[in-house]
């Protein structure tokens, strides 16, 4: 069915349709008039009624079409085993790609790297976000060094705005010599953010690891895994190659008008981000489909399984390498709809928006995140974050526990604090710097980093 190409299909037929058509009404206008017989005056007419019937065709052949499709992609959704989809979870854990730095030498200096998904680190003229593309790793015997390890929330703004290099311009003037390096790039999960903390560790020991990271552990998987199993297009090939015959030839030619960087790829983003997470929860409301909760609770448990060892991997070599880890539990934007089984989500989502009290509110929207399985973004889970407070030891693994630290300066976690589901605006990276440089210094963690009678003054909460 991958071969079949819908648009040439229609098109086709279409076009025999109406040629047809065309030659039936020639037919019969030409001998009406032979037969002395009542015909059309003009051959206008006749086209005009020829253009009727085209149309009625068309929207025959489209609503036949789609009802096939649906029909075809709710048979799929019935056969749908579970059992098998947690099989295959576990199989493409065990496989995961675990991407490491690209360290290097340009112009006679040592460094890294920097790249997003799909961005050539040789590009002469990368997006604003990676203008760091190469970063010289160089330091002085003397300077103390922290390594940051995460996912796209520690790259996506320009480099030097950047939460790590932030932190680097906060430590240097009170300090001395800290050389703060931004070991992250897009899409990274555990088993990256892993690869990349050995690595680094093992080419020049650090003074300190942060790790930012969580969200796509769940979302890697989900995306890649889970949730096309539970799409109506997805298991329609019939609606799929329909929808994206629509795409391409009407919605992405319009937006080639006002979009810089329009492309087929974009195709995927226009069905995970709403239709298909809508669609579903149609279907669900209907009651055309039922999506047992237990199977994603079993999910979960793979995916934070898998989570839990990387991790502990990363902090084993650490600590055999005498270097403490500050782990930061991740936050997200939590005014962003999400889309779950049945309407639980959405209904913990809708109380929360609707809750005036601050803690309560919060405490809903946690939940509403929870609870989503089908979001463009499935965002890290209350249980990973309760793991990483439950590994503080106060010795070689503490934990700056972000969320609570913005809940008590009363963050509304929504689009003044998110560029979109999870990345931080600029405010934020200034927040999450100056959280991390108080951090060190109230538990000690390292280099001799004291507190000092200015740190109460700063990051006053928000009203």
């Amino acid at each position: 069915m991958e071969s079949w190409n819908f648009s040439t299909v229609m098109v086709t037929a279409l076009g025999g349709f109406t040629l047809a058509l065309l030659a039936v009404e020639t037919v019969r206008f030409l001998r009406a008039g032979r037969a002395g017989r009542r015909a059309p005056k003009t051959m206008r007419k006749v086209l005009g009624w020829l253009a009727i019937r085209v149309v009625i065709g068309l929207v025959f052949t489209v609503g036949a079409t789609m009802t096939a499709g649906v029909m075809q992609g709710l048979d799929a959704l019935h056969r749908v085993d579970t059992g098998e989809i947690e099989a295959r979870l576990k199989e493409s854990l065990a496989n995961t790609r675990e991407e490491p730095i690209r360290f290097g030498r340009t112009l006679g200096h040592d460094g890294f790297f920097v790249s997003g998904a799909g961005i050539d680190p040789d590009d002469r003229d990368p997006p604003a976000n990676l203008q760091g593309r190469f970063v010289e790793m160089e330091p002085d015997p003397g300077d103390r060094l922290i390594y940051v390890f995460g996912g796209s929330s520690v790259v996506l703004q320009e480099y030097k705005r950047t939460f790590p290099a932030r932190l680097e311009g906060l430590l240097r003037p009170d300090y001395g010599l800290f050389d703060v390096f931004n070991f992250g790039a897009c899409s990274l999960d555990s088993f990256s953010v892993k690869r990349r903390a050995i690595q680094a560790m093992r080419r020049r020991k650090p003074d300190l690891v942060i790790i930012y990271a969580g969200h796509e552990d769940y979302n890697n998987p989900y995306r890649q895994v889970i949730k096309s199993h539970f799409f109506l297009i997805r298991n329609s090939p019939i609606l799929f190659e329909m929808l994206k015959t629509y795409y391409l030839g009407l919605y992405l030619p319009v937006s080639n008008l006002l979009s810089k960087y329009p492309s087929e790829p974009a195709y995927w983003a226009f069905l995970e981000s709403w239709l298909e997470p809508t669609l579903n929860h149609w279907l669900q409301g209907l009651g055309l489909i039922d999506i047992p909760q237990k199977a994603f609770d079993g999910f979960n448990r793979v995916i934070l399984d898998a989570a839990k060892r990387n991790y502990l991997a990363l902090i084993d070599e650490a600590k055999q390498r005498g270097v403490p880890v500050v782990l930061i539990t991740p936050v997200c934007n939590l005014a962003s709809r999400p889309y779950g089984i049945k309407d639980r989500a959405l209904k913990l989502y809708d109380a929360g928006m609707a809750e005036k009290r601050y803690r309560e509110r919060i405490e809903l929207l946690v939940q509403a995140r929870d609870a989503e399985a089908f979001t463009f973004e499935v965002r890290a889970k209350s249980d990973l974050m309760a793991w990483f407070r439950g590994l503080d030891d106060g010795k070689n693994v503490f934990t700056l526990d972000l969320e609570k630290l913005l809940m008590e300066r009363r963050f509304q976690f929504d689009d003044t604090d998110f560029g979109d589901y999870s990345h931080f605006s600029n405010m934020v990276h200034q927040v999450v710097a100056e959280a991390i440089l108080d951090f060190l210094k109230r538990r000690k963690v390292c280099c001799g980093l004291r507190p000092n009678e200015n740190d109460g003054r700063r990051n006053q909460g928000r009203d």
